[in-house]
């Protein structure tokens, strides 16, 4: 079963360009494929501010349980375009990012984040205050279903530490983050309430390569999956 709440969690994941697909419709909820997504999409900016990045320009994905994080095994192929400021992968997986300015891609600050799976496409909103730090993240779906999620806190270098989430027919998730040497680990506690609805802890934890970009997601608790990313090439961009 696929569970309600990870819908608008999970997220970009965290290359700056990588994805997870959405849930199917019917009797499947979204909890655990959102999972991956919102967290993906969580993503903290670089501790500092860089001038460049090198990001995958081809990667391949492999793992157990990747329905979870709406993924599947296989490559992609991604581009960001300097002057319209998007960023476009084609494969396996199918997304699109549009950011600000050059600089907001190379630190993974995007304006809207939107990914297509075979049966409906998901769409994300990100607000930021004047430190560039994220405020808030909406989540849409071609079929109705909506997340909005605040962000509460955040550390010295502006990475977020903390957030609260409300779902369609579900009660509010509490989020909180950590982070160490190229790696973030994303603890959720959800509570219950509508069909579909998880109650309980999972954990997401995410490492990174020298170029902040994901290379393994792992999710534990009351749900279990994990990810490996190849990055096959790279593309330099700098302002």
């Amino acid at each position: 079963m696929i569970y309600k709440f990870f819908v608008g969690m999970i997220v970009l994941f965290s290359f700056t360009m990588c994805t997870l697909m959405n849930p199917d419709k019917g009797n499947k909820t979204r909890d655990t494929t959102l999972l991956g997504l919102i967290l993906y999409t969580n993503k903290p900016a670089s501790s500092t501010y860089t001038n460049c990045k090198n990001y995958p320009s081809n990667y391949s994905v492999t793992g157990t349980a990747l329905s979870i994080l709406s993924l599947a095994t296989g490559n992609s192929t991604c581009n960001f375009d300097s002057t319209s400021k998007k960023l476009n992968c084609t494969g396996v997986n199918v997304e699109e990012k549009t950011f600000a300015s050059v600089s907001d891609f190379i630190n993974d600050l995007p304006l809207t984040y939107s990914y297509t799976s075979s049966s409906l496409t998901s769409s994300f909103v990100y607000t930021y205050d004047s430190s560039k730090r994220k405020t808030k993240q909406v989540y849409t779906s071609s079929d109705n279903y909506t997340n909005t999620t605040n962000f509460t806190n955040w550390d010295s270098f502006g990475r977020v530490l903390a957030a609260t989430s409300t779902f369609t027919g579900c009660n509010q998730r509490v989020t909180s983050y950590a982070y160490g040497d190229n790696k973030e680990v994303i603890t959720v506690t959800e509570n219950g309430g509508g069909s579909g609805c998880l109650s309980g802890v999972w954990t997401n934890t995410k490492t990174f390569d020298s170029n902040k970009n994901i290379i393994n997601q792992t999710l534990g608790g009351i749900v279990t999956a994990q990810a490996n990313f190849i990055i096959n090439s790279t593309t330099k961009v700098c302002e």
